[in-house]
């Protein structure tokens, strides 16, 4: 095995096997059998498949799988894993709007709040200076 598929990742595909993965005792290498070409098995969830995406260059590179992969996981294949990263994305800020207008809205309701009790002087002191 190379370093270059050391870091393959998973892309969709339709034509995937799951890959069994059996610890060797006092080893901490695994082993699986059947297979001697790890080029077509995700780094991330041990799917045999043609269709793989390399981390750390193209495609993999553009979309920050490295850095999504030590945020997110434990996440399963490529196409999961930005799905998940793009909701994340827009839950942050969603919560960022949400929590800005409930800033605003409460400053509004604070300022309404303080002007009527201005107003309300106000009108006290008028009636007082009539009497």
């Amino acid at each position: 095995m190379n370093n270059e598929t050391e870091h393959i990742f998973l892309s969709n595909s339709s034509n995937t096997q799951p890959l069994a993965i059996v610890p060797k005792i006092n080893d901490v290498s695994a082993s699986t059998p059947g297979l001697e070409d790890f080029s077509t098995v995700c780094r991330t969830c041990a799917t045999v498949t043609e269709f793989v995406i390399p981390i750390f260059n193209g495609e993999g590179l553009q979309n920050n799988l490295a850095d999504k992969i030590h945020k997110h996981l434990p996440i399963q294949c490529a196409s999961t894993l930005l799905a998940w990263h793009e909701l994340v994305q827009c839950c942050v800020q969603a919560d960022a709007a949400l929590r800005a207008r409930l800033a605003v809205a409460a400053a509004n309701t604070a300022t309404a709040a303080a002007a009527a009790a201005n107003t309300t002087t106000a009108a006290d002191t008028t009636v007082r200076i009539h009497y």
